[in-house]
């Protein structure tokens, strides 16, 4: 091998080297708020009024969907 030879292959430039892998942060999970205690869906009352409506209580629909609705947002 002539001297020009090795001089060549000594001047390829390396590799470069792998990055290291950068420091992940973890994420905090977000807090999930409970539904509010005071409200009352909507098929709680439909099935308190449908029970109010089987025990003979007087009153239209109506009457019976806010009825129900103080009777559950009272408890």
């Amino acid at each position: 091998m002539a001297p020009s030879e090795k001089k060549a292959r000594a001047a390829k430039p390396k590799a470069a080297a792998t990055p290291t892998k950068a420091a992940t942060r973890t994420r905090k999970p977000k807090a999930v708020e409970p539904p509010a205690e005071t409200e009352v869906r909507s098929e709680h009352v439909a099935e308190r009024a449908y029970y109010l409506w089987l025990e003979g209580a007087g009153g239209d629909p109506a009457a019976h969907w806010l009825q129900a609705e103080r009777e559950l947002a009272a408890a």
